[in-house]
């Protein structure tokens, strides 16, 4: 009885051991500090991607906004980054604003490293847009800010895609 119970304790402490110690993206020689602690990895190296409707509750209560996406992409040091927003039907305004951001492993937080530009359309239900930038070494996600308005009333949303890897 005593055997089997040590067993069962040395099985599970090797199954916390593994678990624990292979974190998302860790290279052998990575501090853990290095790996974010907020946001999702990408399953894809090369590619993210979120969506406002993550959060389909957000979008039920909504009239106009009906749709939102932000990617990430990289080939070498230079990341793509697009997004794009939607309306059920014309709007007044249509925008979409795209924020590139990095792990800061010393804060322990994502930064905004760069605004990469407000795209607007007037009197449609679609409007996108891109940027390209080189970018140094590091984990980087998008967030963008999806919005609408027709008349006086404003419909927003954020999406945040998962995390890709420039080495």
């Amino acid at each position: 009885m005593r055997k089997s119970r040590f067993l069962i304790s040395l099985f599970s402490a090797v199954l916390m051991v593994v678990f624990i110690s292979s974190p998302t993206f860790a290279d052998e020689n990575e501090d853990a500090s290095m790996i974010p602690t907020t946001g999702e990895p990408s399953i894809d190296p090369n590619y993210g991607e979120g969506t406002i409707e993550d959060s389909s509750f957000q979008l039920m209560a909504n009239q106009y906004l009906s749709g939102g996406k932000g990617t990430i992409s990289r080939s070498g040091t230079t990341v793509t980054v697009t997004a794009n927003t939607t309306a059920r039907t014309s709007v007044d305004v249509i925008g979409v604003r795209i924020t590139l951001q990095k792990w800061d492993a010393q804060k322990k937080a994502w930064i905004n490293l760069s605004n990469l530009g407000e795209y607007k359309s007037h009197g449609s239900t679609v409007v996108s847009g891109q940027q390209k930038v080189t970018v140094a070494k590091g984990r980087y996600r998008t967030s963008c800010f999806h919005w609408v308005q027709k008349g006086s009333k404003v419909e927003s949303a954020y999406s945040i895609s998962t995390f890709i890897e420039v080495k």
